[in-house]
């Protein structure tokens, strides 16, 4: 699976919601809740983070760039690379050359 692939499978297995509970008198910085669902036969069932990245062989690093893209709104997972195909960015223009 190649990164895109990857992070379109991540946000259909996270749900992300805002934190149920304020009860710190302090400012907190968590903002969100996280649960983590994986199916089996068919049946969703939660389980924990942990479990989660073990499940998918899979870094805490890559999920947590993950759930900040998930937590920008980001729909659209491709990474960038090969955007300017065909293009060459040093090439100088006729109109400069004069």
């Amino acid at each position: 699976m190649n990164s895109p692939q990857q992070y379109r499978f991540l946000a259909v297995h996270i749900d992300i919601t805002e934190r149920a509970r304020r009860d710190v008198k302090e400012n907190s910085r968590r903002l969100f809740t996280y649960k983590y669902w994986i199916k089996i036969r068919g049946v969703r069932h939660q389980i924990c983070e942990r479990m989660f990245l073990a499940t998918i062989n899979m870094k805490d690093s890559g999920l947590r760039k993950t759930k900040l893209k998930l937590q920008q709104g980001v729909t659209r997972f491709d990474d960038g690379r090969a955007r300017t195909r065909g293009i060459r960015k040093n090439r100088i223009t006729e109109e400069v050359k004069d």
